[in-house]
């Protein structure tokens, strides 16, 4: 509990920070209203990466924030944080079923009989004052397990965009096998909300010190962006 409590208060201090600097205003004459926030929380020790949250407000603006399992007998390691956007069908498929789960008031859990460690899961609803949530291992509800995919093909691409800035920072001959896996990934639709790491592609596509076929790959997953209106639109500058 600890634990989410601190996640959400870095998270809205982002979109705090965020927001003024976009739209600088001291001395505002009215409060404004508060933003429904989505949070999806997972933790699976020994997953890649061990826990990790994204928390999506309703118009859009997304954080993602990723880390190690914490423990009393070691320092933190710095987490990994990131700003982003979703496209418009994602979000609003996200409020869509969260409104159709009842802003996750209830027990979700398999009950049926004894399941392996899949990861604790827990989905956030924030408003102002009002909050509800719910965790599960794992669920049998189609809803809730389409939102936990979402969430969780969002995290897929985001590590890969991580990974591939390491790659290209410190080696560059790599590249390619994450690339031709991030394909793979793609086609079999474990990947969601590519165009947010569009930015590291075009980077890779455009630094001649990367081997041709890497290139290629980059481009390939370039043009997967560009054919969806949808990610262009949503696609950082």
């Amino acid at each position: 509990m600890a634990g989410r409590t601190l996640i959400a208060a870095l998270i809205l201090a982002a979109f705090s920070c965020l927001g003024l600097a976009q739209t600088p205003n001291p001395e505002p004459k009215y409060a404004e209203p508060p933003v429904p926030i989505i949070t999806f929380d997972f933790v699976l020790e020994g997953g890649t990466p061990p826990h990790y949250a994204i928390a999506v407000q309703t118009h859009g603006k997304a954080s993602y924030r990723a880390d190690e399992v914490p423990a009393a007998d070691k320092a933190p390691l710095q987490p990994y944080f990131y700003l982003f956007l979703i496209t418009e069908p994602t979000r609003l498929r996200i409020f869509e079923l969260t409104r159709a789960l009842n802003y996750f008031q209830g027990d979700f859990e398999y009950h049926g009989g004894r399941i392996a460690n899949m990861g604790i899961k827990t989905l956030t609803f924030k408003e102002g004052s009002r909050e509800s949530h719910t965790s599960f291992n794992y669920t049998t509800n189609p809803r809730l397990q389409e939102l936990t995919v979402i969430f969780q093909n969002m995290s897929n691409t985001l590590e890969y965009g991580r990974r591939l800035e390491y790659l290209h920072r410190f080696d560059k001959l790599g590249l390619e096998a994450e690339l031709k896996s991030m394909e793979e990934a793609a086609k079999s639709k474990q990947l969601g909300e590519l165009q947010v790491i569009a930015p590291m592609l075009q980077r890779l596509l455009d630094d001649s010190g990367v081997i041709n076929v890497t290139r290629r790959r980059a481009e390939h997953l370039l043009q997967m962006i560009k054919s969806d209106p949808a990610a262009r639109a949503a696609a950082p500058e």
